[in-house]
């Protein structure tokens, strides 16, 4: 599966089809988007943030919410 830009993803011919489909994105609209997508292929949706400073990314002191 790929995407591009903020397109929802596309599903190669003959691939099998995700059942779960995690992602951070940015803005709700393309979250609200990517769900719609996700529901429509069958698949359920997570959608999370990042909640960290840049200096902090990959290290303890960030985290990951839902």
């Amino acid at each position: 599966m790929s995407s591009v830009g903020h397109g929802a993803p596309t599903t190669p011919a003959g691939s099998r089809r995700c059942r779960t489909l995690v992602t951070l994105l940015q803005h709700p609209d393309h979250a609200r988007d990517l769900a719609a997508w996700a529901a429509g292929h069958g698949a359920d949706y997570f959608d999370g943030a990042m909640m960290a400073l840049p200096e902090t990314v990959a290290t303890w002191s960030s985290s990951v919410r839902r």
